[in-house]
């Protein structure tokens, strides 16, 4: 399995794709920083108050990398099956859990790398236009790791379904079009859906906190409940795609 996951990173550092969405992502994510911070000082100069924080700004960055991650690994998974370079590492012996288990780490270092240079982007924003003008800016949050840790869950959970649709689709476009359509859908889905548990079962029912692109938004107090909607929401789709590649042919 090592030598697959080398060669794996091997093949993205080498793609250009994967440095062009790096580019793309790290310039929209400076431009909508320095707009937010923009505002942020602008309301600390008239209100002489801050309710924004360094630190709740990189607690949320995994929620402004993880469509990127996706694209990334939707769009190297479709040219890997269109190209037939899957058929021939397959070929050779790999186990096929291998493969996809190369697939994912090699997206959750993806993952990695692009939270760390959104933080250093967003650390070079705040010094050039907030500085030391708001002092109360970069004080710590007392739940800034809690909430880290369920934005990079929720990142995981999105790249675990990316992936699924990636093999089960086996087609960059397609893949990357039915999870636009999950992702735009899902609250939609979700709303219609309870609103026919309330009308058929006549109780007071919230799917909110169920809800992938939502669940987040709890709260420390349910902290529990939303790590374990997390991880359902990311060894389901990790469980199907695995069985669903060892069962079908690679043409």
């Amino acid at each position: 399995m090592v030598n697959v996951i080398k060669s794996d990173i091997y093949k993205t550092i080498k793609s250009t794709y994967f440095w062009v969405l790096s580019i793309i992502m790290l310039i929209l994510y400076i431009l909508s920083s320095c707009i937010n911070l923009h505002f942020v000082n602008k309301a600390f100069i008239q209100a002489g108050i801050c309710t924004n924080s360094f630190f709740l700004y990189l607690s949320s960055i995994p929620n402004s990398t993880y469509l990127f991650v996706c694209l990334f690994i939707m769009i190297s998974t479709g040219l890997e099956f269109s190209s037939g370079s899957i058929k021939n590492i397959a070929s050779k012996g790999y186990p096929r859990e291998f493969l996809y288990f190369s697939k994912l780490i090699c997206a959750l270092l993806a993952l990695v790398f692009y939270m760390l240079i959104c933080a250093v982007g967003f650390l070079v924003c705040t010094q050039i236009m907030i500085g030391n003008k708001i002092p109360d800016f970069y004080l710590m949050l007392p739940d800034f790791a809690s909430l880290s840790f369920l934005y990079t869950l929720q990142a995981i959970a999105y790249i675990s379904i990316a992936l699924m649709l990636a093999f089960l689709l086996r087609s960059s476009g397609i893949s990357i079009s039915i999870f636009c359509i999950f992702i735009s859908m899902a609250s939609i889905l979700g709303s219609v859906i309870e609103f026919i548990i309330r009308r058929i079962q006549g109780i007071e029912f919230s799917i909110e906190p169920y809800l992938l692109s939502s669940c987040t938004l709890s709260g420390s107090e349910h902290l529990v409940r939303t790590i374990i909607v997390l991880l359902v929401y990311t060894l389901i789709p990790l469980i199907i795609g695995i069985y669903t590649f060892k069962k079908r042919d690679i043409k």
